[in-house]
């Protein structure tokens, strides 16, 4: 038996958002060849408080540095 669905939209999209985990595990998977494990995990905790920030100088420091 075989099963099969087809998406009308691309995952990511308004009509299909991506969970926290989807989109943390795609920044890694896209930074990983410039960052270390360290820095990667140091720019998601400073991207998830992204509106907690007075100004975005420290999360550019995360993932410039």
């Amino acid at each position: 038996r075989t099963l099969s669905r087809e998406a009308e939209t691309s995952r990511g999209t308004p009509e299909r958002p991506m969970s926290p985990d989807e989109i943390g595990a795609k920044f890694a998977d896209c930074a990983s060849g410039t960052l270390t494990q360290g820095q990667i995990q140091a720019a998601l905790d400073a991207i998830y408080r992204v509106e907690e920030m007075p100004n975005l100088s420290a999360l550019v420091k995360q993932v410039v540095s």
